[in-house]
């Protein structure tokens, strides 16, 4: 069954037009691929070397001075950023760089790893890392990137390359990089950072800030202008138009579609008359649409009464509802 989980520490939900009406530990707003409400559910922000933040390092590279990955607050050089993503510290190649030194410390000729520690993937879930690369390349491009990859038991997958081109770059800048982890979903994963090099290049490169987010399912519709008052809800370019504004509230159904209680979840539609309600858990709802002041109700998707609408919710995404309004004022 569906339900949202509990998290520890703070925070308070942060999305555009939602009103949270239930209380819920540390419900954290986040990036994600998808417009949806997340929930944070894994991070490593490598401040500590504990925890999530326990990466293990391997590669043929094996000391600091040759580039290999070390967590820390480096020296800034041409190629090497002396300030983390968020925070303090950060994994980079070759952390112990003396300042302004690019030729001491940088990857050379050979490769460095560092592995997560193991975890579980959700359904709907993405990660999101930030990362940089700097570079004076004089051999070859292609044999200089950073790579991330999701390990599993079938097998290691590069999800995200980011290399080297001809040239120089020597003013890097943090970044940030998505990917999409629906095709993990229920197995237990870690996340494999590559950086490799030729000789006779400076090479450096950088990540940070890795979070795992899943996004909420929710319950979406359309509220509508019904130009004409007819309750059809065929919806042309000429006639009904999503109508903004208007108060769309989610309540635990009482039976019949019948609403109880107070309101779990609010939002106003936007310009565009859409509205989303993101249920606490599995069960059945009703989703009340208010009426704008002059407005009456004259249609919705279940064909009940005109301003409600009954949901059975199994923890998916429900979407195309539909509620009809329309109006003795002129100008609604």
């Amino acid at each position: 069954m569906f339900a949202l989980p509990s998290l520890t520490g703070g925070g308070s939900v942060n999305r555009h037009r939602r009103r949270f009406l239930v209380t819920l530990a540390a419900v954290v707003a986040a990036a994600s691929p998808a417009t949806g409400l997340t929930l944070p559910v894994w991070e490593a922000d490598f401040e500590t070397g504990t925890g999530n933040n326990a990466w293990t390092r391997t590669g043929s590279v094996t000391t600091d001075g040759s580039g290999r990955w070390g967590r820390g607050d480096p020296n800034s050089t041409d190629y090497q950023l002396g300030s983390a993503f968020q925070g303090s510290n950060y994994y980079v190649t070759g952390v112990t760089n003396p300042s302004g030194n690019e030729a001491s410390g940088d990857l050379d000729s050979g490769n460095t790893i560092i592995t997560s520690p193991s975890l579980a993937i959700p359904a709907d879930a993405s990660l999101t890392f930030a990362y940089y690369i700097g570079y004076d390349n004089r051999n070859s491009p292609a044999n200089e990137y950073l790579t991330v990859s999701v390990v599993t038991g079938a097998g290691t997958t590069e999800e995200f390359r980011v290399s080297a081109a001809s040239g120089s770059s020597n003013s890097p800048a943090w970044g940030t990089a998505v990917i999409d982890l629906a095709a993990y979903a229920g197995e237990n994963v870690q996340f494999r950072v590559f950086a490799t090099s030729s000789s006779g290049s400076y090479f450096e490169a950088g990540v940070d800030l890795f979070s795992v987010t899943r996004e909420l399912p929710e319950i979406c519709g359309q509220v509508r202008f019904d130009v004409d008052g007819d309750g059809d809800l065929v919806n042309t370019a000429t006639e009904d138009r999503g109508l903004a504004g208007v108060r769309v509230d989610l309540f635990a159904d009482a039976g019949g579609g019948v609403p109880s209680g107070s309101s779990l979840w609010s939002d106003t539609t936007d310009s565009n008359g859409d509205f989303c309600l993101v249920p606490p858990a599995s069960g059945n709802y009703v989703v009340v649409s208010t009426a704008l002041p002059g407005g009456i109700s004259t249609g919705d998707s279940d064909g009940g009464n005109f301003d409600r609408v009954a949901v059975n919710f199994t923890g998916t995404n429900v979407a195309g509802l539909v509620f009809l309004d329309t109006s003795n004022s002129p100008g609604l």
